[in-house]
């Protein structure tokens, strides 16, 4: 069944282990402390307005309905869990909202369930009170009161009446922090995020990241620059604390812990900037992750297409990672079909077969080849995909496609940190190692199209490798002919009839052919 196909990536060399910096970090589970009661439903927010109405602060008549409600889904698969993010408005959260947060991590599943009866973790979210609620299995928490505005349309008058009601809650419930409650002002949560680099050798900030200042069942968001500063979409009561987070999320995309859970850093609380240097563990891997995405989906990607889309009726691409290496010793896998599985659509792995962590570089390379499948099976469709991967004479053609896509990228990454780092990454002369002894499906032919390295020349003209005269194609160029390119042969005569200026039949023919006598 074509469903259950895995697609793998092969084992590399042995690697160095990455020689980053060790620092404590918020990893592993969330640690939740005691449960807080709830100042926004609607029966303290109805006693605190009772209290002002005898203390003469307000007049009577005020009726207090709800706004929102608090609820908790279980989705039983990722059909069920893709729908409810579709679905929902506001963020999902896998951590209830009303309780204090101990300890910080990277992913939260509640205890009292078990993994192997419910696969995913229950999903807490506040939904606008005329908002349907999705068809999926959930309990309501509470009706809460978030917003007067309803009630009373003057803005100043509203604002000032909500910062009544919500003192007031927040004194009866015992939540009250005295400092805020002396304070006026607003504040802005802020702060810069940066990464370790392994080929680099130092923090490099951070791009694209988005950061969530969250305090009850208020939340205001921020992305990190060029430079990894960020300032959240809003303000907060001055004196007031803050969780702050990172969401490994974008519009596109969702990073996974593993299988079903969001990964995320669940940062302190504090109402002061955040500034976090992220040196290790899973954190370092999703930062990395989120680096490769970013790029492929919204940097300088040399032309070629956005890689996956997601629209009403199909979720976001889902890249799960997991901190181990894989029984098969594979660095990372793409699986299509995925509607019909419970898997990411990508696979990322921390560790190869020998047991070494794999370096930053190599996260970044592996993540680019893993979603250059996925391009390529958005393009082509998925049984296309999926025949051309499963035939051994034909898998050369999208293995060694995403390896192309993976060298170009990776190495226009590194280039901006100069040539010691192109140079570190080794990049420049990807695949230009490779042999006909070697494995037969990751193989340089792709790149021998662009490059101008001839490696029987370089290998002082040894037959075990390719005779590559052939250069001035690009990665845009090929990936636009790539629909044709569905055994060898079609990629010789789809080549032959779109060649660059300066290139002869007989070059194409003779390294195209080298390839088909592996």
């Amino acid at each position: 069944m074509l469903a259950a196909v895995f697609y793998g990536c092969e084992k590399e060399p042995l690697r160095q282990e990455p020689n980053t910096p060790k620092e404590p970090s918020a990893e592993g589970m969330i640690k939740l402390g005691k449960r807080l009661e709830n100042p926004f439903t609607v029966e303290n927010m109805q006693k605190a307005y009772n209290n002002l109405v005898k203390q003469g602060a307000v007049k009577s008549g005020l009726e207090i309905s709800p706004t929102h409600q608090y609820i908790r889904f279980l989705p039983s698969d990722m059909e069920q869990f893709d729908q409810l993010e579709l679905d929902t408005l506001n963020a999902m959260f896998d951590y209830p909202l009303d309780y204090e947060i101990e300890e910080g991590g990277t992913y939260y599943y509640d205890p009292e369930l078990n993994p192997e009866v419910n696969p995913y973790s229950w999903q807490y979210v506040v939904l606008p009170i005329n908002k349907p609620v999705p068809n999926i299995p959930h309990e309501k928490i509470a009706d809460l009161v978030l917003d007067i505005s309803a009630v009373e349309k003057s803005p100043e008058r509203a604002a000032a009446l909500w910062d009544m009601l919500e003192t007031g809650a927040l004194r009866l419930t015992g939540n009250l922090n005295e400092k805020e409650s002396a304070t006026k002002g607003r504040w802005t949560p802020s702060g810069r995020i940066t990464v370790w680099d392994d080929v680099v050798g130092r923090q490099i900030p951070l791009q694209g990241v988005k950061v969530r200042a969250r305090w009850w069942f208020f939340w205001e968001t921020g992305f990190t620059d060029s430079n990894g500063n960020y300032t959240v979409s809003g303000t907060f009561k001055g004196g007031r604390k803050v969780n702050y987070s990172i969401i490994w999320e974008r519009s596109n995309w969702d990073i996974r812990e593993e299988d079903w859970g969001q990964a995320y850093y669940n940062g302190p609380k504090k109402d002061t900037e955040w500034n976090l240097d992220i040196t290790s563990d899973k954190s370092l891997r999703y930062a990395t992750i989120h680096r490769a995405l970013l790029n492929y989906y919204y940097g300088d990607r040399l032309g070629l297409r956005t890689p996956y889309s997601p629209s009403v009726l199909k979720p976001k691409l889902k890249v799960g990672y997991y901190h181990h290496d894989h029984w098969r010793d594979i660095n990372g896998s793409a699986i299509p079909f995925r509607e019909n599985l419970t898997i990411p659509h990508v696979c990322i792995y921390g560790k190869d077969g020998s047991g070494y962590w794999s370096t930053t570089d190599f996260i970044y390379a592996t993540t680019c080849h893993e979603v250059a499948h996925v391009s390529h099976w958005e393009m082509v469709g998925e049984g296309a995909f999926a025949l051309i991967w499963l035939n051994p004479k034909t898998r050369i053609i999208p293995e060694s496609w995403a390896e192309a896509v993976s060298w170009q990228l990776t190495r226009n990454e590194y280039k901006r940190f100069g040539d010691f780092a192109l140079s570190s990454a080794d990049f420049n002369f990807s695949k230009q190692v490779w042999s006909n002894n070697m494995n037969k499906y990751y193989t340089p032919i792709f790149i021998d199209l662009i490059d101008n390295i001839n490696q029987r020349v370089k290998y002082s003209g040894s037959l075990n490798y390719p005779n590559d005269n052939v250069t001035g194609y690009t990665v845009a160029k090929l990936e636009q002919l790539l629909y044709a390119f569905m055994d060898l042969d079609l990629l010789e005569a789809t080549l032959l009839v779109n060649k660059p200026s300066g290139v002869t039949n007989e070059s194409i023919k003779e390294l195209v052919g080298f390839y088909k006598n592996l």
